[in-house]
């Protein structure tokens, strides 16, 4: 049948589209990967490999991205992932820039989409702040996190590629129904302890901890909660942002929590259940980006393909079990920018901050408990270049984003580098307490309330004691002030954002808001500037 002028005009149109949207896919490999480091569930380094098709029809730019792992390399040339890192290093270096930004964003991500929103905003952030910008990306999504639960991880243990994954496969059914009986048996439990955490954000007075808080800044007063609260706890530099909710605010909250309560209680023991078994293996691969399962089961003897040796993110692996330093993606790029940092006339006045958001914190600790020196002795193994026992990365700001590390893991880690490293500045940013209990994580109000730190205090994290409770709650921090020594007191600022429909539009009002790029929407917020983000209202 002849098909109208019109139509053929529309098919032919569209199928040129089509075709000129492929020819127009742009590869921004190169550039992109100058500021990237992705590593995968068990720590190896990847090489992304990224397509940029021009924006259409009023739709932004489309990526397309794959995450291959390096290939041997060729008799005499070097590991792929070495030339890789070397070419970040070329990049801080062409770019004349004396100060290096590490961001590093936290749980419930997939990969793909933290490596395109870098490759989006690395070339913003160079352009518009004094940094040179990388962005640690890892795969962080809750899905293949209980998968692994589920079908691969036995005893911290990936069976992937072990003989032992067929036993991981037989034995998922009952690790599945442990989690759903667990479900059912700690239901009671999940709802008195929902119902606490609702509590907190309609009447915090009655609680011990929240009167602990008031105590030392009340921000609860009805005569100052409308305003920003600056309140110096004991030397520390302490604020915390205005209560801003709009005239219906409380009313159209109200309906929707008791119209809903029956959804939530059929949800909450269920995200209780599944969510502990995801929420334990991102922390595994957190652990996998400095120290992976390899180095603890492989057979050191066993030699790569086309090369001389046992091979690991480019690291010949050493054998017998003598002394090597962590071979995790995450720790091959901390040595290499230490190398060029203290062995390169370009890198010897370069400074480091690190930002991390939510279990981003997680990941920064590990990198400090790998920096922390405490001796002032460097032990250099004789493997490649930067491999150290200890590294020297010249940290200026370590910049915590509602951090899931507990409060015991930060004083572990940044408070020994604080206490060693004399100018250095921490800055614990938080949502305002009341969003941190109230937010709505998904649309229709149909899971329980609460930020991801909520739900890990609450449901995930089953903390022993207050020190065990995620430090990037604004409340926990307070609580926590007497354990910050007097000597690193004046470079510890904890700041808390307005909350409610009339905030600020640069203050988030979500967990997942803190890292979101600039927009008319969020006052063209940059996450990354000290002072319009970061400094309280002392500053």
């Amino acid at each position: 049948m002849k098909l109208p002028p019109f139509s053929v005009f529309v098919c032919l149109s569209f199928f040129g589209f089509l075709h000129h949207d492929c020819l127009a896919a742009e590869d921004i490999s190169l550039e992109a990967n100058r500021h990237l480091i992705v590593v995968d569930s068990e720590g190896l380094l990847r090489n992304p490999v990224i397509k940029r098709s021009p924006a259409t029809f009023g739709n932004g730019q489309k990526y397309s991205i794959d995450l291959p792992l390096f290939k041997a390399p060729n008799q005499g040339q070097p590991p792929g992932e070495e030339q890789y890192l070397d070419r970040i290093i070329d990049g801080i270096r062409a770019s004349h820039k004396k100060r290096v930004l590490i961001i590093i964003h936290g749980g419930m991500n997939f990969v793909k989409s933290a490596v395109e929103r870098g490759a989006e905003l690395s070339s913003l952030i160079q352009a518009q702040s004094p940094y040179y910008p990388i962005f640690v990306c890892w795969d962080s999504n809750p899905i293949s996190t209980y998968g692994d639960n589920l079908l691969n991880v036995r005893n911290g243990e990936s069976q992937r590629q072990l003989r032992g994954r067929y036993y991981a496969w037989l034995t998922s059914p009952f690790y599945l129904a442990a989690d759903l009986g667990r479900a059912g048996t700690a239901a009671p439990a999940v709802f008195s302890q929902q119902a606490v955490n609702d509590l907190h954000a309609t009447a915090p007075g009655i609680f011990d901890d929240s009167r602990a808080v008031f105590a030392r800044i009340n921000y609860a007063d009805p005569k100052t909660r409308n305003v920003p609260l600056i309140h110096p706890v004991a030397g520390i530099d302490v604020s915390v942002g205005a209560n801003r909710k709009g005239p219906l605010e409380n009313t159209a909250r109200a309906i929707s929590y008791w119209a809903l309560l029956p959804t939530r209680i059929v949800t909450a023991p269920i995200i209780d259940a599944l969510g502990k078994s995801a929420w334990e293996n991102m922390n595994r691969r957190i652990s996998a980006m400095l120290r992976p399962q390899t180095e603890f089961l492989d057979d050191p003897h066993q030699q790569a393909e086309g090369t001389g040796s046992k091979m690991r993110n480019g690291v010949a692996v050493v054998p017998n079990g003598a002394y090597q330093p962590p071979t995790g993606g995450l720790a091959v790029f901390m040595q290499r920018l230490d190398h060029f940092y203290n062995q390169e006339p370009a890198g010897k006045d370069i400074k480091t901050t690190l930002i991390g958001h939510s279990m981003g914190a997680i990941v920064i600790n590990q990198m400090l408990h790998y920096c922390n020196d405490n001796t002032g002795e460097r032990e250099v193994a004789n493997t490649r270049k930067g491999h150290a026992s200890h590294l020297k990365l010249r940290i200026e700001h370590i910049v915590y984003m509602a951090a899931a590390c507990t409060t015991e893991d930060f004083s572990y880690t940044v408070l020994p580098y604080l206490e060693t490293h004399k100018k250095t500045d921490f800055y614990n940013l938080t949502l305002h307490p009341l969003a941190d209990y109230r937010e709505i994580a998904m649309p229709g109000d149909l899971i329980p309330r609460g930020s991801l730190l909520a739900w890990i205090d609450t449901f995930f994290g089953n903390p022993r004691t207050s020190f065990n409770r995620t430090y990037g709650k604004f409340d926990n921090a307070i609580l926590a002030t007497q354990i910050l020594p007097q000597p690193v007191r004046d470079r510890i600022h904890i700041k808390g954002f307005s909350v409610g429909q009339m905030a600020q539009p640069r203050d988030p009002q979500h967990h997942g808001a803190f890292l979101d790029a600039p927009s008319a929407t969020n006052g063209e917020k940059q996450f990354w500037n000290k002072d319009q983000f970061w400094t309280t209202w002392t500053q």
